[in-house]
């Protein structure tokens, strides 16, 4: 984790759904989860992007998410 690009928080509440699992690779600027509104219907989701490359090490527990919670970890590999 060589900077704070590795961590992903939340920027709005709603229920998580994620797009990818524990130990996949993760693209830059692919969509590990999305966050689905709770307050209102027929809202699509917020995509959420990973800003880096890595694999995907450490996640929230699916459910509720809250402004600025923890998401998910991008790890870096390194040799």
């Amino acid at each position: 984790m060589p900077d704070d690009s590795c961590f992903l928080f939340c920027e709005q509440a709603g229920m998580i759904e994620y797009l990818a699992e524990l130990g996949d690779k993760i693209e830059q600027n692919q969509p590990p989860a999305r966050i689905w509104p709770t307050d209102r219907t027929g809202i699509p989701p917020m995509t959420v992007h990973a800003k880096r490359g890595g694999i995907l090490t450490a996640r929230h527990v699916p459910g509720l998410v809250q402004m600025g919670d923890f998401i998910s970890l991008i790890a870096v590999e390194t040799m």
